[in-house]
């Protein structure tokens, strides 16, 4: 549709629904195919998917959207495991480097997105209770609240280590 602006608030699709977080971070359910023209008109450079029972829906678009999968269960038996928070985190610090949005789902963005779009705050600078009462004020029915996803958080934010941009690091090595 050219000429036709995007918005978060048009209806598309019955079965994708999301909350804008920041405007660099947008958390929730799982996209149909049809969907990823949606996420394209919102910027979209990265959609992470953390559904273990599902992965990715192959976009067919010529420049397919980037797609991370980290397949990570919720309940309380198998926690999220930091290395995948992590590497969740680390890829969508690079898209939103470069002025793009990264898009988190779940099934239904209530737990496992709201947990790593937390881990993407807390590594941009928020403390893990402004990260997850953000995106409780933005995302009313996200719950990262719930004990043993604030438990993978607060680990997270205890644990996180930012990355050394390569230049810095070279410099490091040469001291």
């Amino acid at each position: 549709m050219p000429g036709v602006k995007i918005t978060p608030d048009m209806n598309f699709s019955q079965r994708m629904n999301f909350s804008p977080i920041t405007d660099s971070l947008y958390i929730g359910t799982t996209p149909s195919a049809s969907d990823y023209f949606r996420l394209r008109g919102l910027n979209v450079a990265l959609v992470i998917n953390l559904r273990v029972e599902r992965p990715p829906i192959r976009d067919r678009y010529p420049q397919p959207l980037k797609t991370l999968w980290l397949p990570v269960f919720d309940t309380p038996l198998v926690p999220i495991p930091i290395y995948a928070l992590n590497k969740g985190v680390r890829a969508a610090l690079e898209v939103i480097q470069q002025g793009r949005v990264v898009y988190v789902h779940c099934a239904a963005g209530v737990h496992r997105a709201p947990a790593l779009g937390s881990a993407i705050l807390i590594a941009q600078g928020y403390s893990a209770e402004q990260a997850m009462r953000t995106i409780k004020e933005r995302r009313p029915i996200a719950d990262p609240h719930a004990w043993y996803i604030r438990r993978r958080i607060l680990r997270f934010a205890k644990n996180w280590n930012p990355p050394i941009p390569l230049a810095q690091e070279a410099d490091t090595m040469t001291k």
